[in-house]
């Protein structure tokens, strides 16, 4: 995950990067078998979204016991090289690996949980990464801002499929309604936007000015996202906030370069 590797270097520049490549292939494989296991428990819902019924299970590619196993030889070696990295990096692979698991097992069908454990690893990422070096803490904020941004993405997509998981799953969407789950969504957006200067200069000063350049283009984004979700176009929002979180990215390593 690049997540890991700008974590990395956040931490502690370019010296961190086989730490951050390491780490970075143990928490894609951790992801890789949470996404597995997600579709095996998952397939029925997929059957009935016209944008996932092309996943391997359901267009009968593989079975879902083949699925299963498949998952948890991935959850095995992304804990175990996490392991290899450090100590605390097997702790933290082998604990989400049981998280996202327990997830899709139990708990899938309050996907507005899912959406909080979810988005709670993708700001994760930085502090895995981050803790290749001894200024892990500077990743703190930066994963915080990702979460905040993969949560309004996360509710945006359930948006989406709210008729797909009628029935199936209970989302914000269904909570709330879909218009004041994409109000909430576009809110998250818009509080990851006023608190995105934070790390740079003028403030905890973790990066420098080049960070500030780029990071006003992803918020630029972010607030278009937010626009979209407000507007009833939920999908269009999830897109634009998947762009804003990709360009957020290359404004973090930017700025710890």
């Amino acid at each position: 995950h690049v997540g890991v590797l700008v974590g990395a270097v956040l931490s502690c520049g370019p010296s961190c990067l086989p730490c951050g490549v390491l780490a970075g292939v143990s928490a894609a494989l951790v992801s890789a078998g949470g996404q597995a296991i997600n579709d095996v428990f998952d397939v029925d819902v997929d059957r009935r979204s016209r944008k996932k019924r092309g996943r391997p299970i359901p267009a009968g590619w593989i079975g879902r016991r083949t699925a299963l196993a498949y998952a948890l030889i991935l959850f095995a070696l992304g804990a175990l090289l996490g392991f290899l990295v450090s100590p605390i990096h097997g702790i933290i692979a082998f604990f989400a690996s049981l998280a996202l698991a327990a997830y899709s097992w139990k708990v899938q069908e309050r996907k507005y949980v899912g959406n909080v454990l979810v988005s709670f690893f993708v700001g994760l990422l930085f502090v895995y990464g981050g803790l290749c070096g001894a200024r892990w803490y500077v990743t703190l904020i930066p994963a915080y801002l990702a979460f905040l941004a993969n949560w309004a993405r996360e509710i945006w997509k359930d948006v989406e499929d709210f008729e797909a998981d009628e029935g199936r799953k209970r989302t914000l969407a269904h909570v709330l309604t879909p218009r004041f789950a994409s109000f909430f969504a576009s809110y998250l957006a818009l509080l990851a936007v006023m608190l995105s200067p934070l790390p740079g200069p003028g403030f905890f000063n973790f990066l420098n000015m080049h960070y500030l350049y780029i990071v006003a283009l992803a918020d630029v984004i972010f607030l278009l996202s937010a626009y979209l979700g407000v507007s009833g176009r939920a999908a269009w929002a999830q897109r634009a906030s998947k762009v804003g979180m990709l360009v957020a990215v290359a404004a973090l390593l930017a700025g710890a370069i």
